[in-house]
């Protein structure tokens, strides 16, 4: 049982009750008002030419792209001599078509690379540990 000391008044509860955290500052909600209605940046994801998607033609196959992506290059972070790869860019549902298509018997392997000016991670589909790559 409690003691009556360590017992709050009731209006220290209703105290309590009425104060409400502060969780956004002034202008965090005037940025958010601001951005209200603005659509968000479509998310791009760079899958790289090489293991089993060794062309644009096989990322639009493997994507459901209706169109042949094109083809960008850029340099892998740990590259050295100025090593390029070459890349497509794809949306949110074309990766998750790559992702859901790699996951039976392939992997997605991800190096780092620079995209758009920043580090980012870039996707290669190779085969798991212990298969064979088909040569189509």
């Amino acid at each position: 049982m409690s003691s009556d000391s360590t017992r709050l008044s009731d209006e220290e509860i209703r105290s309590l009750k009425e104060q409400k955290p502060v969780r956004w500052s002034k202008e965090a909600w005037e940025a958010a008002w601001m951005a209200r209605g603005q659509p968000k940046p479509i998310r791009t994801h760079p899958i790289v030419l090489a293991g089993l998607l060794k062309t644009a033609e096989d990322i639009q196959a493997v994507a459901g792209l209706s169109d042949t992506p094109s083809i960008e290059k850029t340099t892998p972070i740990s590259a050295e001599n100025g090593t390029e790869v070459h890349f497509c860019r794809v949306g949110d549902s074309g990766f998750h078509k790559i992702a859901q298509w790699a996951k039976s018997q392939y992997q997605l392997k991800s190096i780092q690379v620079l995209f758009d000016g920043k580090r980012r991670f870039a996707w290669i589909v190779v085969p798991r540990e212990g298969m064979a790559v088909e040569d189509s």
